[in-house]
């Protein structure tokens, strides 16, 4: 019967370097700069405009809090009836007011988030960056009422907080504004003079 051998931690240790290094590298080990350049060069996934891609995974995220901002208020009124929010939206003169408002805002912005999820070939076109300004917008407005009749219920600073997330749409209102009005100077500045 023969010995079964058990290498050494130190040789088991190399193995699991170089097999790693293969699987995240795609090839053996890279020796030099200038394989790693080599490497670089031809990696697929290597973004080409890095520049372009920060700023559209950016634009992911700030859309993406945003929905989330959307969500959370049509959640509570919905699911949880003893929630302040849905206590407070109960006040206005409908509660469709409210959940109606966050409902047409999200839907607004959704073909915003796809355009960058899925077609940044479409980015060019403004007509869905102003949809979603007018969405950021409008849930401002919505979680400014809802600051406002949640004053007279005197529940310690609950209007402070929606008068926050007011602001923090407004704030993302404002980085789309300020998208489209670039896009707009660019499109005046490039445009063929006659």
């Amino acid at each position: 019967m023969r010995h079964l051998e058990f290498p050494t931690f130190r040789a088991a240790w190399r193995r699991i370097v170089a097999a790693v290094a293969t699987s995240v590298l795609g090839v053996a080990m890279l020796h030099t700069a200038e394989d790693l350049r080599r490497y670089v060069a031809q990696a697929p996934s290597f973004v080409r405009n890095q520049d372009r891609a920060e700023v559209r995974v950016q634009a992911i995220f700030i859309a993406v809090i945003f929905l989330l901002l959307l969500v959370e208020p049509l959640y509570y009124v919905y699911t949880v009836p003893g929630a302040m929010i849905a206590k407070v939206a109960s006040t206005a003169p409908s509660e469709w007011c409210i959940t109606g408002a966050f409902g047409l805002c999200f839907a607004s912005m959704l073909p915003h988030l796809w355009t960058l999820l899925f077609r940044p070939d479409l980015l060019d076109q403004k007509g869905y960056r102003i949809a979603a300004t007018f969405s950021a917008l409008g849930a401002s407005v919505t979680w400014i009422v809802l600051a406002n009749l949640a004053i007279p219920m005197d529940v310690g600073g609950l209007e402070w907080a929606y008068g926050i997330r007011a602001l923090a749409t407004l704030c993302i209102a404002g980085i789309y504004a300020f998208s489209v009005n670039s896009q707009q100077l660019r499109e005046v500045m490039y445009a063929p003079h006659d």
